[in-house]
């Protein structure tokens, strides 16, 4: 079974996923959620800014204010090229950051406007890295 690696690059942190962690009826949803008008539930939705076959780029938005930006990356020629991009970005990167050597990978930084999602909601950010996962697992089947 293929594993998503998921870098958080203002961590370093990185987690691996199962293709098994994400259920299949919420992939299918997360297949209609970006091809569709990117709206999810409970005030999240997703902006689609990069979409082809090796690579997507996208936010994840809470109830209009931008939280996370990120990137997936399909294609091993492709990774290279994606990384920089993630790498490039603009927020600040975590001193040891290492580009996954497999795809496909993930790789996600918070944006400045969480900061008030933070301080007023925080209890709704633990719902995100679940969010990520399964629109970057998404993207991935769509692939296939």
């Amino acid at each position: 079974m293929k594993k998503l690696h998921f870098v958080t690059l203002m961590s370093g942190t990185i987690v691996e996923y199962d293709r098994d962690a994400i259920d299949d009826e919420v992939i299918h949803r997360m297949l209609e959620v970006i091809h569709g008008d990117g709206r999810l539930v409970k005030g999240w939705s997703v902006v689609i800014k990069i979409q082809t076959a090796d690579e997507a780029q996208f936010e994840i938005v809470l109830d209009n204010e931008p939280v996370t930006h990120c990137w997936v990356c399909l294609d091993q020629i492709s990774s290279e090229r994606v990384w920089h991009n993630a790498t490039t970005w603009g927020m600040p990167l975590h001193p040891g950051l290492v580009r996954p050597a497999t795809v496909p990978w993930l790789a996600a930084t918070m944006v400045p406007t969480i900061a008030s999602v933070a301080l007023t909601r925080p209890e709704r950010l633990v719902e995100l890295p679940m969010i990520e996962v399964a629109i970057a697992w998404a993207f991935a089947q769509r692939r296939h």
